[in-house]
Order: structure tokens, then C-alpha cells, then sequence
């Protein structure tokens, strides 16, 4: 199995999309946008992502500030596991660290982030709104708006 894009139902190759560099994460006003879905083997996910993740964990860590972010204490309470063990046994708090703090990495790790093809492109993916595991793989959701009208 690949990685897989579909955009509004539709599929769509992973080469016709990519990553909002600037302004990940917010919407964008008086654009077309449509939902997107990516699918990704739960070994894929796991492999590209575990440099990034463990980066993060162990930033955090290593952060003797004080926090009152429920999913941040938890981190700190259980410390660096791995990535996969993590999407099982810690699977909500996992997830909504990794979207909330590492969003753009995950969806750019799975497009192209070239920024100078940006005109070869369909769909900028500006969201990253839910992370769900499923039995083989990962689903990645959020919003996509057409790249002629962004700037990413």
C-alpha cells in the first residue's frame, strides 16, 4: 500500500499537492477549500516521522518549564517511547501532541515542499486537523484550497 491523497472524495496524485509553508494551519478566507484525506501506511508513518517525533519529545524533555497542557504533562510523565508504541498505548495523547505541535512536518513529509513548483500544483493543504490510526495505516485530515489562488 502507498500514500494516498483524496481531496473533496476525490483521489489525486501526491505530486499535485503540497504543504502550506506560510500560514499553516489557518484558514483561508474567501477561498474554494474542500476536505482532504491522507492515507498512510502505519509503517511509513511511522518510519519518516520517528526522527521528528523523537526531536520533539525530547526537546520537551528537556524543558524545565512549567506547563498546565494536559497532553504535555502526560508526555513528560511517561517520557520518550517510541513512536509506534506510542500511537498504540498512548494513542489520543500522541496524536494531538503531533498535530498541534508538529503538524506542518507531518503533512509536508508526505508532499512535495517545493516551493518553486508551486504553479505545477493543484491543492495546498493548509490544515491538519485530525490524526486518526486505523488498522494499517494512518489517516491525515484537513483543509486543501486551490494552489493558483495561495501562496504557500
Amino acid at each position: 500500500m502507498e500514500v494516498s491523497c483524496l481531496i473533496d472524495g476525490k483521489s489525486v496524485a501526491m505530486e499535485s499537492v503540497v504543504a502550506a509553508l506560510k500560514g499553516f494551519g489557518k484558514t483561508v478566507i474567501g477561498l474554494p477549500s474542500w476536505k482532504y484525506e491522507i492515507h498512510v501506511p502505519i509503517e511509513i508513518f511511522v518510519e519518516v516521522l520517528r526522527p521528528a517525533f523523537k526531536r520533539f519529545v525530547e526537546l520537551e524533555l528537556a524543558d524545565d518549564e512549567e506547563i498546565d497542557d494536559q497532553d504535555l504533562l502526560a508526555l513528560r510523565k511517561i517520557g520518550y517511547i517510541d513512536l509506534q508504541r506510542a500511537l498504540v498505548v498512548e494513542g489520543a495523547m500522541t496524536r494531538s501532541v503531533m498535530k498541534r505541535f508538529i503538524g506542518l512536518e507531518i503533512v509536508d513529509a508526505f508532499t512535495s515542499a517545493d516551493e518553486d513548483s508551486l504553479s505545477r500544483k493543484a491543492f495546498v493543504l493548509q490544515t491538519l486537523d485530525d490524526i486518526d490510526v486505523l488498522d494499517d495505516d494512518v489517516l491525515l485530515t484537513g483543509l486543501a484550497y486551490p494552489a493558483h489562488a495561495t501562496s504557500t
